[in-house]
């Protein structure tokens, strides 16, 4: 193996629509994560807004009680 080889890896970096329910989030989230992986990734980047996205706070901490 050449160095270039060992010092290189793939990555993949996922676009999300995530909405307002933590469990569906996640559940998408490792799905894309699990393809990438199979396509070869050996980083994956997510979204930071991956788990829930709302405009207002009081949304969030209502979603998840």
């Amino acid at each position: 193996m050449s160095a270039a080889e060992r010092l290189s890896f793939n990555a993949a970096m996922i676009q999300m629509r995530s909405g307002l329910n933590p469990a569906a989030n996640l559940a998408a989230a490792l799905e894309l994560i699990d393809k990438a992986k199979e396509a070869g990734a050996d980083y994956v980047l997510t979204p930071e807004m991956t788990n829930i996205l709302a405009a207002k706070r009081a949304v969030v901490r209502e979603d998840c009680r």
